[in-house]
Formats: structure tokens, sequence, C-alpha cells
């Protein structure tokens, strides 16, 4: 099941506004710090370093700390508002926040779009091998890397302008 990606997912407006919805129905505070951080994720095409969203806070004014952004980042994952991509360690938004759920992330080694995905099918047969060997999953984000089909596109054309002209 995919549940969406940078050019598909709704607007950064309407999942910040999930995510207010979501947080007041939890009984949670979404302060005005935490909405900040969620916005400029929920804005990125591509996983951000807290230091990368640091400076996007400073940039709009706001006196911060990097304890304050991991504050709330830390807030953001433990309402299930953010994944955090642990190869990169980074964060992204969750294209569906409404439902928790174990993710797959497509990450372009090239452009660094990440889109997020979510096979149950997958995630069942990681969990039986686990359980096979006695490990209990708590939880999960599998991150895979490549290509995305625009930079995939881009270098079969540069691949295709490079070769030589057999015809004489």
């Amino acid at each position: 099941m995919d549940c969406g990606n940078p050019g598909e997912k709704d607007s950064p407006e309407a999942l910040v506004a999930v995510a207010e919805r979501l947080c007041a129905r939890r009984g949670q505070r979404f302060t005005p710090v935490r909405r900040e951080v969620f916005t400029i994720l929920a804005h990125a095409r591509s996983p951000m370093t807290a230091y990368q969203i640091l400076d996007r806070v400073l940039t709009s004014g706001r006196e911060s700390g990097p304890p304050t952004v991991y504050r709330a980042l830390d807030f953001l994952q433990q309402q299930h508002l953010v994944h955090r991509v642990e190869s990169r360690n980074a964060f992204l938004a969750c294209v569906n926040p409404e439902a928790h759920h174990d993710c797959q992330l497509l990450i372009c080694t090239d452009c660094g779009t990440t889109a997020e995905v979510q096979s149950r099918t997958a995630m069942a047969r990681l969990s039986a091998a686990a359980k096979a060997v006695g490990f209990s999953v708590s939880g999960a984000v599998v991150e895979l890397t490549g290509l995305c089909a625009r930079c995939r596109t881009a270098l079969l054309g540069f691949a295709s302008r490079r070769r030589p002209d057999r015809a004489g």
C-alpha cells in the first residue's frame, strides 16, 4: 500500500492541519515551536537534519537552539508525525500521520528525494522472519536507497547522449 510520496502527498498546510487535529484529539500541545518544526518538515522534499531545521527556524527570526529543536522532534516522533531516517540522521514528515504504521522509505541517492511507502506484506514477512529466530519487533523503518524516476531518467538520457555514434 502506498502511503504517498513527495509528489502525491497532501499539501504541507493540510499535513500541518492534520497534525494539529491529532494533537488536540490526543490531548497534546502543538506548541508554536513544534508547529514550526513540523511545518518545515512538511515543506521539505528530502529528510532534514536537526541542524538544517534549526537554520530554518533561526532564519524565520525565532530565537532557538539545538535542544529546542531536538525536544520538538522527540515530541513529533512520539506522536508519529515524523519518521527518523536513521541512515541520514535526519527527519521526514509522515505523509499518513493518522494511521500509526511501519513504513519503508525510498531514498534517492542522487537528489535526496524520499518517498514514504507502506507494504504490509513486506513488513509481515520481515516480522515472521524475526519471530522465527525469537526476535520480537516493536517497530520498523526500512530504508531503501537507489534512484528516483526523475534521476534515473536523467541518467539514462545523459548516457544515451554520451554514447558514440557507431553508424559512421
